[in-house]
């Protein structure tokens, strides 16, 4: 979708006025679940990352990221811990979840089901999708100190990955991909932010 939206905009056409793409985004939109996001299939109910990025990223270029902060504001809470992101959660309708078979720190009560924190640690690509998407909330979102501090946070976990001689992941040029272009979207914000910052001082 992504891609398609880049050449819309290439041919010199408005993406946003086109019948065809509108159809689309409205029905991913239809089926997200709320206050969580986009499950896999009707049997599927997990729920990955890097996927609810690539979504969230398509509809903001149609729609403004203003449009859909509070959807990555939820996004990012369902799959925060305090020092890392799982890769993946999982709804759970409420009769699923029993003592003897999950590890109850890991099921947070929601809106009459679980979210399970899946224990799988979000992968390289999933982080640079994640910091693409958190660099343009810093310049259009409503709580951009805010998401300038989570890009922070998100921008240490990929270099740690980047340079550490045990990563697989950097081994593979789609996730070095990914993780490069959210460092490279972060740093470039975090450039405008410093400039602006000491223009607005010069003429103080």
């Amino acid at each position: 979708m992504t891609v398609y939206l880049l050449w819309k905009r290439t041919q010199g056409q408005s993406p946003s006025c086109d019948a065809g793409i509108l159809f689309v985004l409205d029905e991913i939109r239809s089926v997200r679940a709320k206050g969580v996001g986009w499950i896999y299939a009707s049997g599927n109910l997990v729920i990955d990352l890097l996927h609810q990025c690539y979504i969230l990223n398509s509809l903001a270029d149609i729609h403004g990221e203003s449009l859909v902060e509070e959807s990555v504001l939820e996004m990012v809470g369902q799959f925060a811990t305090p020092e890392e992101f799982s890769g993946a959660i999982r709804l759970v309708p409420q009769s699923g979840v029993a003592a003897n078979s999950r590890d109850i720190s890991w099921a947070r009560p929601f809106d009459g089901r679980s979210v399970e924190l899946l224990p799988k640690v979000a992968r390289l690509w999933s982080l640079g999708e994640l910091l693409i998407f958190v660099s343009r909330l810093t310049c259009a979102g409503s709580h951009r100190d805010g998401w300038v501090r989570l890009g922070a946070k998100v921008a240490r976990l990929i270099v740690s990955i980047l340079t550490s001689p045990d990563a697989v992941e950097a081994k593979y040029p789609r996730h070095v991909m990914h993780a490069v272009h959210g460092l490279s979207c972060y740093l470039s914000v975090l450039r405008r932010r410093s400039q602006s910052d000491g223009s607005e001082g010069a003429t103080q």
